[in-house]
């Protein structure tokens, strides 16, 4: 083999694979801002309300919540996303809104909230984080409002968390907290 042609056929292999790698990068880096998640109907409602969030305000961004840590979580992440967009380009709208849910592992959470107390002080009530995390295991069964929701910036007025405290304490005691919590 010529020894320019293999030099040449070498250098396109680089330069296509340079190509493909700045093009998989600068894609996978538009693809991860709020704007283009607003872009799809399905979602705009949910980056909505992050965007009058505490969270919106402080320019917590999506992938800060809804990606895994890492580079290789980032990129599953990204692989993930193609899933959406098939499910977007073959799916209704309602029925992609009547099953949109996302989780949010505790760790992610507490990436920025490491200081929540084990008991707090809520509404005059003596509220345990610790006995609650360790039975419901995800923050987001009480605090799934926080960011996306009509009431994200009441979540942590504990009246407002009633029909949330009686999906596991029941309906007969959803107005009589007492029952569980102790007056301080």
């Amino acid at each position: 083999m010529d020894p320019r042609s293999r030099t040449f056929k070498i250098a396109l292999i680089v330069t296509l694979v340079a190509a493909f790698a700045i093009f998989t990068y600068s894609a996978m880096h538009y693809t991860s801002r709020p704007s283009f998640c607003a872009s799809c109907h399905e979602i705009a409602p949910a980056v909505e309300s992050w965007e009058a969030s505490a969270h919106g305000e402080a320019d917590v961004d999506c992938l800060a919540c809804h990606a895994k840590k890492g580079t290789l979580g980032y990129i599953e992440t990204k692989i993930g996303g193609l899933r959406e967009v098939y499910i977007h380009l073959t799916t209704d709208v309602d029925t992609i809104r009547m099953n949109l849910k996302s989780s949010v592992p505790n760790e992610v959470c507490m990436n920025c909230h490491e200081d929540v107390p084990q008991e707090t002080e809520t509404s005059g009530m003596n509220f345990s984080h610790e006995k609650h995390v360790t039975l419901l295991q995800n923050c987001t069964d009480c605090h799934d409002r926080v960011v996306h929701g009509e009431k994200q910036k009441e979540f942590l007025h504990f009246n407002s968390l009633g029909s949330t405290c009686a999906t596991c304490h029941g309906e007969q005691q959803k107005n009589d907290c007492q029952s569980c919590h102790k007056e301080m």
